[in-house]
């Protein structure tokens, strides 16, 4: 009798431990929902931040090109003054267009100090998470967007409400935040939401 009751326990123990309680489990699925939503945020940021980085290499190469351009066309005005015959205008040029030159090499230095200082960041760091626009988003529990989850971090003020929000184009979803936020009397909370749509629209 004794075993029965002792098998009875162990039978019932592992049940308990198997699954979860059910209040516990949708805390841990909102907890989920946050991290990944935060990790597709940080995620995209440094995608935006290495695209960046890499059109401000490429304008900073054309303006290194473009005063390069600039050099050689004063050289050349250089040269056709210095056949002309002394005087004090002919100096006056020469002087304002060597000093444009050196203004513009010393600019096109630190252009291209600062070109390889992006370069050999990107290059550092290019293995790691989040700067491969390719990188796929790892989803262990493929959870849906629960609404109720979504409306919760966003009124918690954990999750912004703009063009990013998963439930921007969502009307019901705005409709809901309005009248919870008419409830609160947060009115400048519903006039920035209706300004935002508008400006959406």
């Amino acid at each position: 009798m004794e075993l029965v009751r002792i098998s009875r326990f162990h039978a019932s123990h592992s049940q308990q431990q198997a699954f979860p309680h059910p209040i516990v489990f949708p805390i841990y699925q909102k907890q989920m929902l946050r991290i990944q939503i935060l990790s597709k945020f940080a995620m995209e940021f440094f995608c935006l931040m290495k695209a960046l980085l890499q059109r401000t290499i490429e304008l900073l190469k054309r303006r290194v090109k473009e005063n390069l351009d600039a050099i050689n066309h004063n050289q050349a005005e250089i040269r056709q003054l210095l056949n002309q015959p002394l005087s004090a205008e002919r100096t006056y040029y020469i002087e304002k267009h060597y000093d444009l030159n050196k203004s513009l090499m010393t600019e096109n230095n630190d252009f291209i100090n600062l070109q390889l200082t992006l370069m050999n960041f990107l290059d550092k760091y290019r293995d790691a998470p989040g700067m491969d626009e390719n990188d796929a988003m790892e989803n262990p529990m493929d959870l849906p967007p629960d609404d109720e989850i979504l409306f919760e971090l966003t009124v918690n003020g954990e999750l912004l409400f703009d063009n990013n929000h998963p439930k921007f184009g969502d009307e019901a979803f705005f409709r809901k935040l309005l009248q919870f936020y008419s409830a609160m009397e947060a009115y400048e909370k519903c006039s920035a939401l209706l300004n935002q749509k508008k400006t959406a629209g």
